[in-house]
């Protein structure tokens, strides 16, 4: 555990490294080479009364420029940046939860507008319970690129981590997802979909078929290596990989055939929670 001394100082090494401390620390330093000088110009003053003065006024000092930088910075945005439009999408946020997920949020988009003193153009972000986030224009055009090859994080407001994907946008409350993670459970997410499909154009086919009694015979090597290679030697269900089964998604007491597109791994377990059911 930290002692609040060391909290202390990694709190102000961080603000220091920050825009804002970088000029609180400059004009610190400014103001005691004032300090200094005009001591050593007036004989009646001694440098080194000076030195140990600014010294103990030091914290002080940096503090009052951390605050006078802070107010200058929100000026500057405020006259020539420009105050953020008034726009909200979706209901308020709300707090996520502990279940770990990723979403799309549908209402959330990227528009364009002009502000401030110079009416310069501008660009926004704006998801569902956030407010717009002003997002610098050299990395949106980089963005615009990259986007298509891996998710790019685009904001962060409270629990949420807005992640931009091909033409769509998600959120997640795991702040550890990185965009190859992000990226893998979106390849996940869409290999699923594609087998909701296959199995209902299964059913479909299976029930406009005539069901013929026929002998069950055992699945072609192929079909077997095919299934196997398009699954990933796991159970599509649970992710596992043991006592895997072939499973027709068309039983075959039901006219199912022993094809690739019909076939699917599944564990002992999973294949017996499913029994007949299509």
């Amino acid at each position: 555990m930290k002692r609040p001394l060391d909290r202390l100082l990694g709190g102000w090494w961080a603000r220091a490294k920050t825009t804002r401390g970088i000029w609180a620390t400059v004009c610190t330093a400014g103001v005691g080479a004032l300090m200094i000088s005009s001591a050593a110009s007036d004989p009646h003053n001694s440098v080194a009364a000076a030195v140990g003065g600014y010294l103990i006024l030091f914290a002080a000092i940096w503090w009052a420029s951390w605050w006078f930088a802070g107010r200058c910075a929100r000026m500057w945005n405020g006259l020539v940046l420009g105050t953020p439009p008034d726009v909200k999408v979706g209901r308020p946020w709300q707090q996520g939860g502990t279940r770990q997920q990723l979403r799309e949020d549908a209402n959330a988009r990227i528009f364009h507008d002009r502000g401030g003193i110079l009416i310069r153009k501008r660009a926004w972000f704006i998801a569902t319970g956030a407010p717009p986030f002003r997002l610098d224009r050299a990395r949106l055009a980089r963005w615009e690129g990259e986007r298509f090859e891996s998710p790019v994080l685009v904001a962060a407001f409270r629990d949420r981590y807005f992640w931009w994907s091909d033409d769509a946008f998600y959120w997640t409350n795991r702040a550890e997802l990185g965009a190859a993670d992000v990226k893998a459970l979106l390849f996940a997410r869409e290999r699923q979909r594609e087998r909701e499909l296959e199995h209902a154009h299964a059913v479909m086919a299976a029930a406009s078929a005539p069901v013929v009694r026929r002998k069950r015979e055992p699945i072609p090597r192929d079909v077997r290596q095919a299934v196997w290679r398009r699954d990933e030697g796991r159970c599509i269900e649970c992710a596992g990989d043991f006592d895997l089964q072939y499973d027709h998604v068309i039983p075959f007491s039901m006219g199912g055939a022993a094809t690739v597109e019909n076939l699917q791994l599944l564990c002992a377990r999973c294949n017996q929670a499913k029994g007949g059911r299509l």
